[in-house]
């Protein structure tokens, strides 16, 4: 939790400055500590067993920051759900989206972009409350709170995870110099779907020396690296994502989603793996 002149600081900087309000002390008040959550996932694996015609698919979105203190939390719950769902083979699909407003503030977040903080916006505007702060989950497109909050995470994914998928995706990829092409397959497409496609890092790692998480060690789960988006229609689709040299696919994947415009659903949902 922010101490409280910092907190008055980062609040004025951030509506003054770039129009975007961060996590009060009533917001953080939401926040579970580690291993308090009530409902487990081992609880939803049981219950979506029991009813294979209703296995949706989830797609988390964390909005969070290096530079922020009350996201580490939040980190570690992306983790936490990432590391059970592939355990009990469930189609939960986290990603960690580092927002660039706070990297004014003491320390720039080497995963932050503007494109993570527009995306946050477009949420924010889908949702009609104007602000944006971190952690914020968004689950599905639909249901948004302080990403820390395991308890409320669970409860939400044993809804989602209930409904049945709508449109259905299949990928496959080609890595070719300097590039690796993914080709997606949409099939019951609805009107005014997009398909989204999400590169990210299965795991990063950082030191801190400056800001709010100043000499820790920050670790994240499936940061995004780059994302790309398209009006969505039945059969297929093609992303193609500049790679750099040192890129090592065994620790990329690929997320693609299918999501109505605004604050519309997430209805479908995949993960590509690559091989070592």
């Amino acid at each position: 939790m922010f101490p409280r002149p910092l907190l008055h600081t980062i609040l004025y900087a951030c509506f003054l400055c770039c129009g975007v309000g961060c996590q009060s002390d009533v917001m953080k008040s939401e926040v579970d500590q580690k291993g308090t959550a009530t409902v487990s996932l081992s609880e939803v694996s049981t219950e979506t067993n029991s009813q294979p015609s209703q296995s949706g698919v989830v797609v988390l979105e964390l909005f969070t920051s290096q530079g922020c203190s009350s996201c580490p939390p939040a980190d570690d719950n992306l983790r936490r759900v990432d590391q059970l769902a592939r355990q009990q083979n469930l189609s939960i699909y986290p990603l960690s989206f580092h927002v660039d407003y706070w990297n004014r503030l003491g320390w720039t977040d080497p995963f932050s972009s503007a494109e993570a903080t527009h995306r946050q916006h477009s949420y924010a505007r889908a949702f009609g409350s104007g602000r944006i702060y971190t952690p914020q989950l968004i689950i599905n497109g639909t249901t948004e709170f302080v990403g820390s909050s395991q308890t409320r995470t669970d409860q939400v994914l044993r809804e989602e995870l209930g409904r049945q998928v709508t449109t259905v995706v299949t990928t496959d990829s080609a890595l070719e110099k300097g590039a690796i092409q993914i080709r997606a397959n949409l099939k019951k497409v609805k009107q005014g779907q997009q398909i989204h496609a999400a590169l990210v890092q299965k795991e990063a790692t950082s030191d801190v020396t400056r800001g709010e998480n100043a000499n820790r060690k920050l670790q994240h789960r499936n940061v995004v690296r780059q994302f790309q988006s398209q009006d969505a229609f039945s059969g297929e689709h093609l992303f193609r994502f500049p790679l750099s040299g040192e890129f090592v696919p065994s620790d990329y994947e690929v997320v693609v989603f299918v999501k109505k415009g605004g604050n519309g659903r997430i209805e479908g949902a995949t993960r590509l793996s690559f091989a070592r």
